[in-house]
């Protein structure tokens, strides 16, 4: 039986392993491969139980979700602020992925579902998230659920290789 529920601090090294997974499975091809191989699950497990650790000493309203079945986590989700926003009543999606092994299944329908409540919940009517130009499977996901891209683009370099991104934003009341 699959649900969606708050992270916590132990889940922090399934939540690195299914960041890089995900990473490698959707952003080959899209990222210099170089940087994809580079990525440890190890590594990501620690920052996600530091980051863990640090959202329940002080949440500041950024939430991290996971979505797990029987045999543990399976999808993750963060979501609070908008970043670089000046509208305090517009949240942001900042990230999602879910095990490539579950992709089609209905996990990263039901993850985005629990987030955008968990946005309304806090306080936001409306919201935005950011996704690869190239990432077409990812833009055609947040369309289907009604997510539209809204003009703005930014540059990012943080692989190495520049990257385009775009974003979407969606009504939430």
């Amino acid at each position: 039986m699959r649900r969606v529920r708050p992270a916590v601090v132990g889940d922090g090294p399934a939540m690195g392993r299914i960041h890089v997974e995900a990473w490698r499975a959707a952003y080959r091809g899209q990222m210099p491969d170089s940087y994809l191989d580079s990525l440890d699950e190890e590594q990501r497990g620690r920052e996600w139980t530091d980051r863990l650790a640090h959202s329940a000493a002080s949440p500041r309203s950024v939430r991290h979700l996971v979505s797990e079945d029987d045999d543990g986590v399976i999808g993750i989700a963060t979501l609070g602020f908008e970043r670089g926003g000046r509208d305090p009543a517009r949240g942001e999606l900042w990230m999602i992925n879910v095990a490539p092994s579950t992709w089609g299944s209905g996990v990263g329908t039901e993850l985005i579902a629990a987030a955008e409540a968990e946005l309304r919940r806090i306080g936001y009517h409306s919201a935005v998230l950011w996704t690869l130009e190239t990432n077409v499977p990812a833009r055609r996901f947040y369309e289907k659920r009604g997510w539209e891209a809204d003009g703005a683009v930014q540059q990012d370099d943080f692989t190495g290789a520049p990257l385009t991104e775009v974003r979407y934003a969606k009504q939430l009341s």
